[in-house]
């Protein structure tokens, strides 16, 4: 018979009860017992539904068990052994369903040479309409997304511009926000705007703008200097931290209408997870900070193998009971990354792949 096997998942226990949480889907489901005692017996080693219902048999009887299997296969938490997963069937949401946040590629060129970067590193996974020549979105472009995003939009709308490197197309970010500004004015609306930089064109009259318009600003950026320098390089192979670390210090002083975040991709060779954020946070001055682990093949060199998952997910449990720490009496702490899934928990946000798609 075909073995029953474990996907993604971590259970946990609170207030006297297990509870299962899906990695894929962000879904939390609280477990009675029987189905707390499947998912354990299947997590210890891959076995039939009769073994499973033989080795729980002098706890509950077989129709549990088999109850306890059938919903964990229907929900994705088991599987079977050999078999690859199932993609989550394509709901469509109904219709009309309102638009609230549109990103702006704005251009696909970046002055940044990221060894890991998934567009022109060694990992590209993607290629452009032009190959490896440069793109930027033309002003006429972005203002016909803008009237797309307003008309399906309900009252209140988000635009985000993303590169490649975003501020290198700075004249059209700077025209698009002045359109889109008068024209959700003029249809009641209100919409507002953030971007993603790695920090390096931050000019002064840059920053002056993004202070005066509110614009929210994530700055992508690694960590101290030894580990930012080790990817977020220049296409010289110069490290950009002793660049970007007084510019962004400047926009921490000025830009204070919206909170300033930092966003860290995490490697093999830079996961010192708690540093990063102490450095980020207390050094630099960063409101918040978020961590992702690389996009890569896993032959990478800097690819973040099980014991340096393991390494991470530690750390994070420390940030995460500093976290509830500060929370609890009410004050503030930038760990982003618990405070995003647990607002998406709150918020009963479904997912069908575990990025933001």
């Amino acid at each position: 018979m075909i073995a029953l096997a474990p996907r993604e998942f971590h259970l946990f226990h609170a207030a006297g009860h297990d509870f299962l949480y899906l990695v894929p889907s962000a879904a939390v489901f609280a477990l009675d017992e029987a189905t707390s005692a499947v998912l354990r017996v299947v997590s210890e080693t891959t076995r039939a539904e009769e073994a499973v219902v033989a080795a729980l048999a002098d706890r509950f009887d077989a129709a549990a068990v088999r109850e306890a299997v059938a919903e964990l296969l229907q929900v994705r938490a088991i599987g079977f052994e050999h078999q690859p997963e199932d993609l989550p069937p394509r709901v469509l949401p109904m219709m009309p369903f309102p638009l609230t946040t549109m990103v702006l590629n704005v251009t696909n060129q970046c002055n940044l040479a990221c060894t890991y970067c998934y567009e022109y590193g060694e990992d590209k996974i993607v290629d452009t309409e032009h190959g490896k020549q440069s793109k930027f979105m033309s002003e006429e472009t972005a203002k016909q997304s803008v009237e797309f995003l307003l008309a399906e939009s309900s009252r209140i709308a988000h635009l985000t511009f993303f590169g490649g490197e975003t501020l290198l197309n700075f004249p059209v970010l700077k025209s698009t926000i002045a359109y889109a500004r008068q024209r959700a004015e003029e249809l009641g609306k209100e919409i507002d705007f953030s971007l993603t930089t790695n920090a390096t064109l931050l000019r002064p009259e840059i920053i002056e703008f993004l202070a005066e318009n509110q614009i929210g600003v994530t700055i992508s950026i690694d960590g101290p200097r030894e580990l930012q320098n080790k990817f977020r390089v220049f296409h010289n192979g110069a490290g950009s931290y002793d660049v970007v670390a007084p510019k962004i210090k400047d926009l921490l002083r000025r830009h204070r209408s919206r909170p300033i975040g930092a966003r860290v991709t995490l490697t093999s060779d830079t996961i010192d997870v708690t540093r990063i954020y102490r450095h980020l946070t207390e050094e630099m001055g960063f409101w918040e900070v978020g961590f992702a682990p690389v996009t890569t093949s896993p032959n990478q060199q800097y690819a973040i193998g099980a014991g340096g998952c393991d390494r991470m997910l530690d750390q994070f449990r420390a940030l995460a009971h500093e976290f509830l720490e500060h929370v609890a009496p009410s004050r503030h702490y930038g760990f982003a990354t618990v405070k995003d899934t647990l607002e998406e928990i709150q918020e009963r946000v479904s997912k069908a792949y575990p990025c933001a798609a």
